[in-house]
């Protein structure tokens, strides 16, 4: 799956004459807006029927000064960006009520490169009928008590639809390795286990030492990304039983399992 950052770069210097020194600059912008309005798109989602979940459809920004400036010198910004972001939903496996909105404001009480997004599901008569899945749509199963174990020592706990890994910052899973690329692999929920994705990395991943661009993980594999040793483990007994609930009850003191947050992608 190609780097959503670096497809948005591609078609930047397309837009612009290299012969300029703004088209880096103009580039690297419009990554940081990217990559802040996937951060709002993933906290801002909510869970709906059927266990789907709906990605926001509207985006405000309030833009620094020199964001402000690549904002106002692309006039077919904010269409690109909003559809890199419904590629991100589809990937994710989420849902739009309505097309993605997006409208930018300069902010001078901000600083020159800082990106200020406001992000919400603006909901229409037709939402029930048209934008959820069929009541027959299964819904998504995440295994139950799924965790990573990184190098020996850091748990980290599965409980999301789809957890990016890889060195960037807006990852879920941020691996601090530079044999690790900036958007490495991908685990994605699918009928109660997860699927392993090499998302095109430089240096590949092994899987119980064998190298794989995808793999179903069982408790017990082992497998590395750069120079960084990952162990997955779940509960197996209850891992095909345990749906996303639509209202997830409050934790009991005795019961740690973690509970199902919203996805990203």
């Amino acid at each position: 799956m190609p780097d959503p950052l670096r497809k948005i770069e591609i078609q930047l210097e397309n837009l612009f004459e290299k012969r300029t020194g703004i088209l880096s600059a103009h580039i690297l912008h419009a990554g940081k807006i990217l990559a802040r309005l996937i951060e709002a798109l993933e906290e801002r989602a909510e869970q709906g029927p059927g266990g789907r979940w709906i990605a926001p459809n509207a985006y405000r920004l309030k833009l620094g000064k020199r964001i402000w400036q690549t904002a106002s010198a692309v006039p077919d910004l904010a269409a690109l960006l909003g559809s890199k972001l419904e590629e991100h939903v589809t990937q994710s496996e989420m849902i739009l009520l309505n097309p993605i909105q997006i409208e930018f404001t300069s902010d001078d009480s901000l600083r020159e490169e800082s990106i200020r997004v406001f992000a919400e599901i603006v909901r229409t008569g037709g939402e029930h009928t048209d934008a959820f899945p069929a009541s027959d749509a299964a819904p998504i199963v995440l295994p139950h008590g799924a965790f990573l174990i990184l190098n020996g020592s850091r748990h980290y706990p599965l409980n999301r639809p789809v957890i990016n890994i890889g060195r960037q910052l807006d990852n879920h899973l941020v691996i601090d390795d530079a044999l690790v690329s900036r958007r490495h692999a991908q685990l994605r929920a699918r009928e109660g286990q997860y699927l392993l994705t090499d998302l095109g990395s430089k240096h590949g991943m092994k899987v119980n030492n064998s190298i794989v661009r995808e793999w179903v993980l069982q408790p017990g594999d082992v497998f590395r990304l750069g120079n960084t040793e990952l162990i997955y483990g779940d509960d197996r007994e209850e891992s095909i039983t345990q749906p996303i609930p639509a209202h997830p009850a409050p934790d009991s003191p005795a019961d740690t399992t973690p509970r199902p947050e919203k996805p990203a992608a």
